[in-house]
């Protein structure tokens, strides 16, 4: 009862405390004409940016890390999600950034601040998983030593193979919902495009590993997603050209272009769990019934 209390007191606390305080900080950023056309990396602010994006970064690593050794690794992914979340709302749109600047919207920058925000969280979902894995009984699925992609269930997987198999499917899966979620410029769809591509990834990533007689890991959607981050603005520009910022006003613009690098961080942290889970929980209904 008490353990129960204390995850959801973290989870409450995460939703109604540290993200709003998060939020408000990257509120403070502005463009040059000081409105809300901003990105981590593309901003009038340099400073407060850089303040409120390692705040963000900090404040989700330290109740992931809570999370994920005192309660599960989905409790870790959750709390730095909503955090993570949060931190995106202070942040502008693909459309904001075409208003505000008239060019052709920063493709590099916005590619390099995609990648950057992803292998953070990248890096702090390895971490979560190692402190979760070591939790786990010697020899058990997940144990140490399993690594930190994917565990063979039985001991006799072909993991690389399943791994590799997980991360190509869930890659294609998870880039064609993106792609047709992000149908919007506004925040809330960004972040869910961002959100069920991670969340497909895990399911179909971990059907195909689980035939192969191996499980996946929260990692591989953030590493999916760290590719889709990077890939959408540079394939907006290739198909799009110099009709980029005219599309984006038509809202034709290519669907993977509109998350912004919160909008893959936080949805990598929240959507690839559930995935995953429901995946865990389908093949077990499967086993029983059979």
């Amino acid at each position: 009862m008490l353990r129960s209390t204390l995850r959801w007191t973290l989870i409450l606390a995460c939703l109604f405390a540290l993200g709003p305080a998060v939020y408000s900080l990257l509120l403070r950023v502005h463009d040059a004409e000081g409105g809300r056309a901003v990105t981590l990396l593309i901003n009038a602010d340099a400073s407060r940016a850089a303040v409120g994006g390692l705040c963000a970064f900090v404040v989700a690593g330290a109740v992931g890390l809570v999370g994920a050794r005192f309660f599960s690794i989905g409790t870790g992914f959750l709390c730095s999600g909503i955090v993570l979340a949060w931190a995106r709302w202070g942040l502008g749109t693909l459309d904001d950034l075409a208003r505000i600047s008239g060019h052709p919207m920063h493709t590099a920058t916005r590619a390099i601040e995609n990648a950057a925000a992803v292998a953070i969280t990248l890096l702090l979902a390895c971490v979560m998983v190692v402190i979760s894995a070591r939790r786990q009984p010697k020899g058990s699925p997940g144990a140490p030593g399993e690594g930190l992609l994917g565990v063979a269930v039985l001991g006799d997987g072909p993991r690389a193979a399943a791994l590799g198999g997980g991360f190509a499917i869930g890659l294609v899966a998870a880039g064609a919902v993106a792609w047709l979620m992000g149908s919007s410029d506004l925040r809330g769809q960004a972040l869910m495009a961002a959100l069920l591509g991670a969340l497909v990834c895990g399911a179909v990533g971990q059907l195909v590993a689980s035939s192969m007689r191996c499980s996946l890991t929260p990692v591989v959607p953030v590493l999916v997603l760290l590719v889709l981050g990077i890939a959408g603005p540079l394939l907006a520009q290739m198909t799009h050209g110099s009709r980029l910022v005219d599309l984006i006003y038509q809202n034709e613009v290519f669907g993977l272009a509109r998350p912004v690098s919160l909008d893959w961080a936080a949805g990598a942290l929240l959507g690839g769990p559930i995935g995953l889970g429901w995946a865990g929980a389908m093949l077990d209904v499967r086993a029983a019934e059979d």
